[in-house]
């Protein structure tokens, strides 16, 4: 999971990885601080692939600290702005 403080920033990001990201992927709004919240999924990818990745992500958004109960807690008090594919469709805005 990674926040962002903007939607263009969450947007630049997806068109980047989305070449090599194929997983599945969540993003939310936090309306009180209007931040974003991108939640990814390792899927299919190696281990390897998948820090690559997030090593990307990480130059443009703020890693998250999760527990097993985060992703019910977003589903439940954030609202959902893209609830699947967020990566594959922002890529194209």
């Amino acid at each position: 999971v990674y926040s962002f403080s903007s939607l263009t920033a969450v947007t630049t990001l997806a068109q980047l990885i989305s070449p090599y990201y194929f997983g599945d992927s969540i993003l939310y709004k936090d309306e009180v601080s209007a931040n974003y919240y991108l939640v990814l999924h390792m899927s299919d990818h190696t281990p390897e692939e998948f820090n690559r990745i997030c090593n990307v992500i990480s130059e443009y958004g703020t890693p998250v600290n999760t527990g097993y109960a985060s992703l019910s807690y977003f589903a439940e008090h954030f609202k959902p702005i893209v609830k699947a594919d967020a990566v594959q469709t922002l890529s194209v805005l």
